[in-house]
């Protein structure tokens, strides 16, 4: 999916939905443009005009994407399927390799998206910067809640996690819940360093912004080599985390019993049908 920046969230947020865990993709990318239209609206307050600029400019930023990316989604999720019905034992390598490859994935439709958000914040006015800075102090405020509360950031941790995962297998088994509630006592999500990262783009975003060229540059920047732009301190530590969390998906994955197997098969079958038939214009809902 992708959450430290939010302008570039926004733009980014219906991609995550297909590679996630949403059971209607054509939902999905339909309303995607109006969501996010007023999620922009939340943090800089825009205006009629902008707000068109923005639906209209994803509504055709989308078609390519369910043109150009859609089909590489639906073959990565082929392969998983494959895997579930022949593999028993699965090891890490396969899931780093399924992890990169949607890695890229991502990244490729975010790319798709970056000639809107440049005409899109090119469009700002400075009270729309200090709207969108107050905005995002009260997001910071509410991410320092969960350094401040490691109980509740583990309980946050832990629900996000396992509707992720029940999304594909179905119901956890109460192994596998304790499995997850252990894995999230153990390991805090690092949001010191969201934070941090969070503070860098965000200034980076003002020092740019009174200068035309030098925002659009660095908007662009955001979109097209995000990974520059983060703090490295902030790379390193979610790298790690990201490690950990590989670690117990593979655990978890080797202990699915055959009633999960299938929903992950059913599941992996419905969201490459969904790919595939909106990628086509075959699906119930086309531009």
């Amino acid at each position: 999916m992708k959450k430290e920046f939010k302008l570039f969230v926004f733009f980014a947020l219906f991609v995550s939905f297909f590679l996630g865990s949403c059971s209607r993709i054509d939902v999905a990318t339909n309303f995607a443009d109006t969501y996010i239209a007023a999620q922009l609206d939340k943090y800089f307050d825009i205006n009629s005009i902008q707000s068109e600029f923005v639906k209209k400019s994803l509504k055709h930023d989308i078609v390519s994407i369910r043109r150009i990316i859609f089909p590489k989604a639906a073959d990565e999720l082929e392969k998983v399927l494959k895997e579930n019905d022949e593999i028993r034992t699965w090891n890490k390598d396969i899931f780093m390799a399924h992890e990169k490859s949607m890695k890229e994935i991502f990244y490729s439709s975010i790319k798709i998206l970056e000639h809107s958000a440049v005409e899109f914040t090119s469009q700002l006015k400075p009270e729309q910067l200090k709207a969108f800075q107050k905005e995002f102090r009260k997001k910071t405020e509410d991410i320092q809640e969960l350094v401040d509360d490691p109980k509740k950031s583990r309980e946050k941790r832990f629900d996000k996690t396992r509707k992720f995962i029940e999304g594909w297998i179905g119901s956890l088994t109460n192994g596998q819940k304790k499995d997850l509630q252990n894995f999230c006592q153990l390991h805090l999500f690092p949001y010191r360093e969201q934070i941090q990262n969070r503070e860098k783009l965000s200034k980076g975003f003002a020092d740019a912004f009174p200068d035309l060229e030098k925002r659009k540059q660095y908007v662009s920047e955001l979109f097209l080599n995000y990974e520059n732009l983060r703090d490295p301190q902030y790379t390193s530590v979610v790298l790690e985390d990201q490690d950990k969390l590989m670690d117990f998906i593979v655990k978890l994955a080797n202990s699915m019993n055959d009633d999960q197997r299938n929903h992950l098969r059913s599941t992996l079958k419905d969201r490459i049908k969904q790919l595939r038939e909106s990628a086509t214009g075959s699906g119930k809902h086309w531009f």
